[in-house]
């Protein structure tokens, strides 16, 4: 179901996916293949007040786009309607982009666009969560019982448009020791411990305990980070809480990310959203 509104520029999503580029993030040496999408929308966020950056939109393809904007006219290339995905009065562009994006550079308070209505609100962007500092659990591989860690970046090395999502589980694997950088700011570290326990019938008996910690430093890079710890009892995940979370996840990633190996522990995970 779609129809036809003016929609208020500053309740849509800033896109940064430009299928035929964008000369101000060239000028800017920024591109989806280097940079995560994060730095891209803050990018022209920040520089939207800047009037010689400005210039360089009127000076290529979007000074056109701005005339047509202003003017109510279009070209042959751009003579399809913005169109846009709503839920709860927000919106997402699905075609349109550059008009958009000089919409709300260019102060154009709304812009006339077909509207499809969407059945929920996947789409939404998450809330940051959590400060940066260092994380730590504890596991009991004999008992199955304990914490682990799980930490979701994405990471951009120029490989793959939009970068990779690496995911790690520490804790999960006794057998896994040793430090590593996940991304510049990031790092990971596990240890097994052997602990001796002292008792009437367990005397001097060692306990191995598996040790990890994540440490996330103020200023890492703008991309998404998400950890979270995940309790376990017998070997299976009962529950999981956020710790931090940074960047553009949307609700949507929820069930993606937590759907799979843990089970129903993404419903734990959803609740505390």
């Amino acid at each position: 179901m779609s129809e036809v509104w003016l929609v208020d520029t500053a309740r849509i999503e800033q896109p940064v996916d430009f299928t035929r580029g964008c000369d101000l993030l060239r000028k800017l040496g920024l591109s989806l293949r280097t940079h995560s999408e994060e730095e891209l929308a803050g990018a022209l966020q920040d520089s939207a007040g800047d009037r010689k950056l400005l210039a360089v939109c009127l000076q290529g393809e979007c000074g056109q786009l701005l005339y047509q904007l202003l003017t109510g006219s279009s070209s042959r290339e751009e003579d399809s309607r913005i169109v846009l995905a709503e839920c709860q009065g927000n919106y997402w562009v699905l075609r349109g982009r550059h008009r958009v994006c000089v919409a709300k550079r260019f102060g154009i308070p709304v812009v006339e666009a077909e509207v499809k209505l969407l059945p929920d609100d996947g789409c939404a962007i998450l809330p940051e969560l959590g400060q940066p500092g260092e994380f730590r659990a504890e596991y009991r591989p004999r008992a199955g019982a304990g914490e682990w860690l799980w930490l979701r970046v994405c990471v951009h090395d120029g490989m793959m448009e939009g970068g990779m999502l690496q995911n790690i589980v520490l804790g999960a694997d006794p057998q896994a020791e040793g430090q590593a950088t996940v991304l510049a700011g990031i790092s990971v570290h596990q240890e097994a411990v052997a602990l001796q326990r002292f008792s009437l019938f367990t005397f001097g008996r060692d306990t191995r305990v598996v040790r990890s910690s994540v440490r996330i430093d103020p200023g890492h890079p703008k991309t998404k980070v998400w950890l979270a710890k995940i309790w376990v009892r017998k070997g299976v995940p009962r529950s999981v809480v956020n710790l931090y979370r940074r960047g553009r996840w949307r609700r949507r990633d929820l069930r993606v990310l937590f759907g799979g190996w843990f089970g129903l522990a993404w419903m734990a995970v959803s609740a505390r959203a």
